[in-house]
């Protein structure tokens, strides 16, 4: 994962990788490197990893962010909804009628968004960077160039 994040790699890629790597071992190996993980999603299972992401269903006309748990919970209580975006551009403008973007974000039949934003927060990230080993010595090299 370190690796995937130190050279900006995409998941699609570190999945190729992992399963040139499971290929690599299991000719190596044999019948020792079955259970090695062949995707990121088992990988992460395995090694008890989670991604502690905030995720927002975003609108694709106007791009207002709704809170991914509050669009389940719509789905949930209404029996069969297309849930629409509510956004209004200029709410206050007397000069132009206040008129909602109205976009689709999801569908009750689908029960996924058009499209997920996800986000980290900003505590959590500088959390990860300061508990990394010899974060200090890091710093002291960084500062030294």
């Amino acid at each position: 994962m370190t690796f995937r994040k130190k050279f900006n790699l995409p998941e699609t890629a570190t999945e190729s990788q992992l399963k040139f790597m499971k290929i690599v071992l299991k000719e190596i190996g044999g019948d020792i490197y079955d259970s090695f993980p062949d995707s990121l999603y088992l990988a992460r299972i395995q090694l008890g990893l989670k991604d502690h992401f905030h995720s927002f269903v975003s609108c694709l006309k106007c791009h207002k962010l709704y809170n991914k748990t509050d669009m389940d919970e719509i789905q949930k209580n209404d029996s069969i909804s297309i849930i629409r975006c509510s956004h209004i551009e200029f709410p206050n403008s007397a000069s132009r009628r206040t008129k909602s973007c109205q976009t689709v974000l999801a569908e009750r039949e689908v029960k996924k968004p058009e499209l997920i934003y996800p986000f980290v927060l900003i505590h959590q990230q500088l959390e990860t960077l300061y508990r990394q080993p010899h974060f200090e010595r890091l710093l002291q090299h960084w500062s030294n160039r």
